[in-house]
């Protein structure tokens, strides 16, 4: 009989255990945490504009001047959270750069700078990851704002800093929502354009 009445004792101390563990679960900030941490995309825009440079070197003695165009092909998107997610896709004559960035946005009125459009404002994204791929492989790398070691190696041997590569990937400012006239299930408002592409929308 005490035998069994140690086994019944053991296990209901054990219930009560597993029990107390799981309503400190439920009830605990970690727990909630994880369910805030869940935000779900809301809007979705694809964009496509060009940036031509033009830059100068030296070459026995003499300046040379070229230009380089990169097309570059976004995706953004906005979550419940006001954060947003930036993926582009770079591609020039020598070189493919994919850049992943996140951060925080303000929306504006629409047609407030605009007719047609409505203004998203990007701020600094505050996470940058690039993969690098130049001349066809020859000098391939990831570099991450928060995984990498900086001073950061970049293509020639130069090295970056973390804020300066933070600042030259994930600057991107503002973007114009394109409206469509009609909203259909075939025309939707997915299409965002930098300033200098915002047009008369039709």
């Amino acid at each position: 009989m005490k035998i069994k009445r140690i086994i019944i004792t053991v296990i209901a101390v054990m219930l009560m255990a597993v029990t107390a563990v799981a309503f400190t679960a439920c009830d605990s900030p970690a727990a909630d945490n994880q369910e805030a941490k869940k935000a779900e995309i809301v809007e979705t825009y694809i964009g496509h504009h060009a940036v031509t440079e033009t830059s100068t070197t030296e070459y026995n003695g003499e300046t040379i001047e070229y230009t380089t165009t990169t097309d570059i092909y976004e995706q953004l998107q906005l979550l419940d959270d006001n954060t947003y997610v930036m993926t582009q896709t770079q591609v020039s004559q020598n070189a493919t750069y994919v850049v992943y960035a996140t951060g925080t946005y303000t929306k504006g009125t629409k047609n407030a700078d605009f007719d047609g459009y409505t203004k998203i404002n990007l701020a600094d994204a505050t996470y940058v990851q690039v993969n690098q791929d130049i001349y066809n492989h020859m000098f391939s790398l990831t570099i991450d704002s928060k995984a990498s070691t900086f001073p950061h190696e970049v293509a020639g041997g130069a090295k970056v800093t973390q804020a300066d590569f933070l600042a030259q990937y994930g600057k991107f400012g503002a973007r114009y929502i394109r409206h469509q006239v009609t909203v259909t299930d075939t025309a939707v408002e997915n299409w965002i354009d930098i300033e200098d592409g915002v047009g008369v929308v039709e």
